[in-house]
């Protein structure tokens, strides 16, 4: 049985998160030993992780002038000490799931162990791991002490490739695992909030800059006007300021901030569209499960969406700018674009993102 073991910034909140649960939820436990690690202080929510997965906080153990140190150790030492010190298991396989410090971390284990890391994100468009390296070249010294670097479309490869000095020979594209089924069922749980007879939009994503969830209710406050309510998921640091916005123009009875939810499928359900407002993305696991539930999808130009939609036309990509951004969402309140042509495209390419078919990609990718 091979020893594998996962590491992750933290466990819950964004797409990448998402996709390990759902890849931990359907491994293959006779075969694999399997670890988590994080580096937040999450508990394991076996209600979420339902995989017979042994999991371990990095830092919870340490306590006060210890957990200090160790932090003090792994920011100002090389990843090789680091991960020595915080690191006593032995492994098979390492695997870095995201980018940022586990990467920097996973990169100083033994020779002897695999290595493997995994990038969600255009790091050119969101270089959100700068800070963590004293220069780009330091982070592709990181990137190149793996074995293989995993990227989650083929757009973020090309970023990654142009931004980093890592032979291409080291770099895939393999796409992430969906599990469609458990996605449509919880889809049809009952909703405790039910829409109006108006359109009704729905996104979903960690409140932070990079969702661009600010410009978003600009937007909409310019189509005041227009008769529609928003459904925003999710949890992150700049809610303050998204609310602060909301009340101040006055859009308590058009968006609505339903924080983060276990179930999001039984929201996005019921919506006639769902809305990504995104500066950068990866390969958007909440777009590719609209696709899945038939939702047509509106989206400013990130990272993956072409690929998503494939030859089919799922909905409408415009350019990355407010004004595209403005534009989109008006011309689908005046009727301009066919969102029954959408959802029909969007059944059609949901066929392809079967959970069977991607996890034997995952298999491949690991065992090379």
């Amino acid at each position: 049985m091979k020893k594998i073991a996962f590491f992750m910034n933290n466990l819950y909140g964004g797409g990448a998160e998402k996709v390990l649960q759902t890849i931990l939820n359907n491994f293959d436990y006779k075969n694999y030993d399997v670890s988590l690690y994080s580096f937040s202080q999450d508990s394991l929510d076996k209600t979420v992780y339902t995989g017979a997965v042994k999991y371990k906080s990095i830092f919870s153990k340490s306590k006060g002038i210890i957990k200090k140190i160790k932090g003090y150790i792994f920011s100002h030492c090389s990843p090789g000490f680091s991960y020595r010190l915080l690191i006593k298991e032995k492994y098979d396989i390492v695997i870095a799931f995201t980018e940022g410090e586990v990467t920097k971390l996973v990169s100083g284990a033994p020779e002897n162990h695999k290595k493997f890391a995994w990038v969600h994100i255009d790091l050119i468009n969101n270089a959100w791991t700068d800070f963590l390296f004293s220069s780009t070249k330091a982070e592709a010294e990181c990137y190149n002490k793996f074995a293989k670097i995993f990227c989650v479309s083929k757009d973020v490869k090309k970023a990654f490739i142009k931004k980093y000095e890592v032979s291409s020979d080291k770099v895939e594209f393999v796409q992430n695992p969906i599990d469609e089924k458990e996605i449509i069922k919880k889809s049809k749980e009952r909703s405790d909030f039910l829409p109006s007879a108006r359109p009704l939009f729905v996104t979903i994503g960690r409140l932070e800059d990079q969702k661009g969830y600010l410009r978003l209710v600009d937007a909409l406050d310019d189509l005041n006007n227009y008769d529609f309510e928003i459904w925003i998921l999710g949890e992150g640091s700049q809610r303050k300021q998204i609310e602060e916005k909301i009340y101040k123009n006055n859009l308590q009875q058009r968006i609505k901030l339903l924080g983060f939810v276990k179930n999001p499928y039984k929201y996005l359900a019921l919506a006639d569209a769902y809305v990504c407002s995104s500066y950068a993305e990866g390969f958007s696991t909440v777009a590719t499960e609209a696709i899945i539930l038939s939702k047509p999808v509106l989206t400013t130009s990130v990272a993956g969406m072409k690929e998503l939609f494939a030859e089919s036309e799922c909905g409408v990509i415009v350019k990355n700018s407010n004004e595209d951004l403005f534009r989109m969402l008006k011309n689908t309140l005046e009727g301009k674009y066919d969102l029954e042509l959408f959802k029909k495209n969007a059944h059609k390419r949901s066929k392809d993102f079967t959970l069977n078919k991607l996890m034997e990609g995952f298999y491949k990718a690991i065992e090379g």
